[in-house]
């Protein structure tokens, strides 16, 4: 289940610079299909503000953890935290930034935190893009001291 409310809708708020502003919440229920593992719930709750070309973003999600025992998937969730910056330079190109904040919580192997922080550049032209990504992973995969570098170059089409 998925809800997004625009605030220009709002008496009172409609008509000042928070009426640009979108809220949206979510709800997923869904059964496993895995092994030890439980039925996933979670919800999510998400602000985006735009702010003429630029526009930011922050969104925190809970949800329960698939294990790899029976008592991770009962007891077992995250929380995640996701703030987004992006710029429209012009009508063609954007440049944004996102840092991705997850805490993964089991009750056999305590806390991890996994964080992401990404650079992206998108240029389109016609039906064409081309994207552009420098991200930056720590504890990647919930393993302490295991860090990730990746760099993407992307080339989509629409016909």
């Amino acid at each position: 289940i998925n809800v997004g409310i625009p605030l220009a809708g709002i008496p009172g708020i409609g008509s000042t610079p928070l009426g640009g502003a979108k809220i949206t919440l979510g709800y997923e229920n869904s059964d496993s299909r895995v092994t030890d593992a439980q039925p996933k719930q979670g919800g999510t709750v998400a602000v985006v503000m735009p702010l003429g070309a630029l526009k930011v973003g922050y969104q925190k999600k809970g949800y329960q953890a698939v294990g790899t025992s029976t008592a991770d998937a009962q007891d077992g969730f995250f929380k995640d935290d996701i703030l987004g910056i992006a710029y429209a330079v012009n009508d063609e190109m954007a440049v944004s930034y996102n840092v991705y904040q997850s805490d993964k919580h089991l009750s056999t192997a305590g806390e991890v935190e996994q964080e992401t922080k990404a650079i992206n550049v998108a240029y389109t032209v016609g039906g064409l893009t081309l994207g552009f990504q420098d991200a930056k992973t720590t504890n990647s995969g919930y393993v302490k001291a295991t860090d990730n570098d990746t760099r993407t170059i992307s080339i989509k089409t629409a016909f």
